[in-house]
């Protein structure tokens, strides 16, 4: 009986020493010590709220980006449809439209762009990198044409409340993203339509073959995408109490960087919502880290970059065992 439980032990050890969000938390929780030591600062509540603050927006967008990772695909549209979204709120409530229409109202662009998305790539087989970066451009230049470069403000203040609110001295934007990861982690193992995203990013072929509507399925997870980021640029506008013609640039890298270190494959079928989340909370621990410690932001690059390549290259080496040990 002890040498069953024994082995039981062993087993469930195995198991979560082997997790791959392990290995990330570690470095996480590491990366936080060496900061610690070089500032007392790092460790205050408010500079703690100000991580998990920031760290939301980007999660806001890389949790729906994971799906599209899993699914074997990318999305590098989310940075410009965040941009354009709370252009197109800011806008609406300039006129005085209600809070809640001016939000369905942002929403609009997202699923547009998430289903022209779904679209090229499903219906004419264009390739998601082509797609989606075509409509980066597309909706960027949107961002311009309806502003000509000049930002809307002053928002509502009770606007302003939905990123600089509280409760409890926990921004509202942590709260709702923690929601959003849980029912994200649900939904891709508790759900039919989870099960369809790791299968299609395992072999889509296969799951085409086997009867499952897998063009459909591509379609929803990049309107889910699109639609996150119509989300952050409303809060991301929400947070300033203004909507820019430059908001979002750039921001898809730090997605895409955040759902990558968080060990989500490139190559599709594998990931976790849990992953992205360390992986966000890494760059943006990172970046506060660097300026609490007085060093040169320009490295921060260099360090996420680094981490880039190291986290795939581990994926594919990880990858080519797998594929002589069968």
């Amino acid at each position: 009986m002890a040498e069953m439980n024994n082995n039981r032990t062993k087993s469930v050890l195995k198991r979560f020493l082997g997790a791959q969000e392990v290995a990330i938390f570690f470095a996480l929780l590491g990366m936080c010590i060496v900061i610690s030591m070089f500032s007392k600062a790092f460790y205050s509540f408010d500079n703690l709220m100000n991580i998990l603050r920031t760290t939301s927006y980007v999660l806001v967008m890389a949790i729906t980006m994971t799906f599209v990772f899993i699914m074997g695909g990318l999305d590098l549209s989310v940075g410009s449809v965040m941009g354009i979204s709370g252009l197109a709120a800011a806008a609406f409530l300039k006129m005085g439209l209600p809070i809640w229409l001016c939000i369905i109202i942002g929403t609009i662009p997202g699923i547009l762009f998430g289903a022209f998305n779904g679209l090229c790539i499903v219906k004419f087989k264009i390739p998601t990198m082509i797609t989606t970066l075509g409509t980066l451009y597309m909706a960027r230049g949107l961002c311009h044409v309806v502003t000509r470069g000049q930002p809307i403000f002053p928002l509502p203040v009770t606007f302003g409340r939905i990123s600089n609110g509280d409760l409890f001295g926990v921004p509202f934007t942590v709260i709702f993203v923690v929601f959003m990861a849980l029912i994200a982690h649900y939904v891709l193992n508790n759900t039919t339509f989870g099960r369809y995203v790791y299968a299609i990013g395992g072999n889509i072929e296969t799951t085409r073959l086997s009867g499952i509507n897998v063009g459909r399925t591509q379609i929803m997870v990049y309107v889910l995408s699109s639609v996150s980021a119509s989300l952050a640029g409303m809060i991301l506008a929400s947070r300033f109490n203004s909507a820019m013609t430059t908001a979002g640039t750039g921001w898809e890298l730090k997605v895409i960087a955040s759902v990558i270190i968080g060990g989500t494959s490139m190559f599709g079928g594998v990931g976790t919502v849990l992953g992205t989340v360390i992986g966000a909370l890494i760059m943006t621990v990172l970046e506060n880290g660097m300026i609490l410690m007085n060093i040169s932001p320009f490295w921060q690059q260099f360090v996420v970059g680094a981490l880039i390549v190291a986290t795939v290259g581990l994926d594919q080496f990880r990858r080519s065992r797998k594929s002589v040990e069968e």
